[in-house]
């Protein structure tokens, strides 16, 4: 981060050709880790070197086996499957709370409004 406190630095230690492109970035505090920042304004990447993996530009970033998502950078966690497990857990709430409701209907008397 810049001294003024406006801006930041990002070393990107491998990547590929294939990451060229227009970026922007967001921001998430530790103390609210489900609201980000506005997008900042986009740049744009373009990467330039050889074929050779032992040069910078050059060798691909990771990524999860059958999948198109870069890894998590290192120190950084990946949330992927505790979101997955939050909305698994919230859709069986809701229909645990669906049946609830329709109980309640199908066993109020016929005459009651």
């Amino acid at each position: 981060m810049d001294p003024a406190g406006d801006g930041a630095e990002f070393h990107i230690p491998t990547v590929g050709r294939q990451h060229g492109g227009r970026y922007s970035c967001t921001y998430r505090l530790q103390s609210q880790p489900f609201v980000s920042s506005e997008p900042s304004h986009t740049v744009q990447l373009v990467v330039a070197g050889g074929t050779d993996p032992t040069q910078p530009g050059a060798a691909p970033a990771p990524t999860h086996p059958g999948s198109a998502w870069t890894a998590a950078p290192k120190g950084h966690p990946d949330f992927t499957h505790a979101n997955i497990a939050r909305l698994g857990l919230g859709t069986v709430v809701l229909l645990v709370l669906g049946l609830i409701l329709a109980e309640a209907y199908s066993s109020r008397p016929r005459g009651a409004p």
